[in-house]
């Protein structure tokens, strides 16, 4: 039996709610949702119990794995494959036994499956990953996977949330960089951004700051910066859902993607 690809898999759960493809993508990636759940209960992103309850929660899934595989397995099982496809669902794996699931714990069990599937996503899909990106952190993406993952919208929407996150987090370094070098350069605006390279707290990745321009202030008179530049994106990745960013000297804002704001 030919096996389906992530992709395929990611994608029968977008569209058709398919528990057998969402079975198969628990199955297959495990051990990313148990990392995931280490890493938050270690961040103190939940108080003890929660951190308990979310660790046995992924301990639950893991002998749900188990058990399947040792189905797989079976004499039985290999003869009844014929015209089968796909894995049990996790309805069908906790019939063997296994008590029902309180609601916390099946609806943490949800959460960390969406944050799964839009990394995924992310990894499958063309264009949709920026540099700025590296900074994100579970709590991010655990914000972003909150909502329902059920349309080819619903996952557009969060990555943008992600993407807007990922910004954020690079004006926040960049707004300071840029006031330090005005304060040592007598008011004057850099020409380039590779100028601030050195008042950054941290070295940049070149790659974020190729994504980045300096602009007219005049061009968003909306945005009430200070001084006659300001620097934002050089373009957003989905019109639809992704925001401009700007920071001048005065500090930073945003403004939803219009037409006429294309790269030029």
């Amino acid at each position: 039996m030919t096996q389906s690809s992530d992709a395929e898999l990611l994608i029968s759960y977008a569209d058709r709610r398919s528990e057998t493809a969402f079975a198969e993508l628990v199955h297959r990636h495990i051990d990313l949702v148990h990392s995931t759940a280490l890493r938050i209960a270690g961040a103190g992103l939940y108080k003890a119990r929660q951190a308990h309850q979310l660790l046995e929660q992924v301990r639950t899934l893991q002998e749900e794995r188990e058990l399947t595989l040792r189905q797989q397995d079976s004499p039985s099982r290999r003869q009844s494959q014929a015209g089968e496809t796909g894995l049990p669902s996790r309805s069908q794996a906790m019939q063997h036994g296994r008590p029902p699931k309180d609601p916390s714990k099946s609806a943490m069990t949800a959460w960390l499956d969406r944050v799964d599937l839009l990394k995924m996503r992310l990894e499958l899909t063309d264009g949709a990953k920026i540099p700025e990106m590296q900074w994100l952190t579970e709590q991010d993406w655990l914000k972003a996977a909150q909502g329902k993952l059920e349309s080819d919208k619903d996952y557009r929407r969060a990555l943008g949330v992600l993407r807007s996150i990922a910004e954020d987090k690079f004006t926040l370094m960049a707004s300071p960089a840029l006031q330090k070098y005005i304060k040592e350069n007598g008011g004057t605006f850099p020409r380039n951004l590779d100028q601030l390279q050195a008042h950054f707290d941290a070295p940049v990745d070149p790659a974020v700051l190729q994504r980045w321009r300096i602009i007219p202030a005049s061009d968003r008179p909306n945005m009430k910066l200070g001084g006659d530049w300001l620097i934002t994106q050089k373009a957003v990745v989905d019109e639809e859902f992704d925001n401009f960013i700007g920071f001048g000297p005065n500090g930073y804002g945003s403004w939803h993607f219009r037409g006429k704001d294309r790269d030029q």
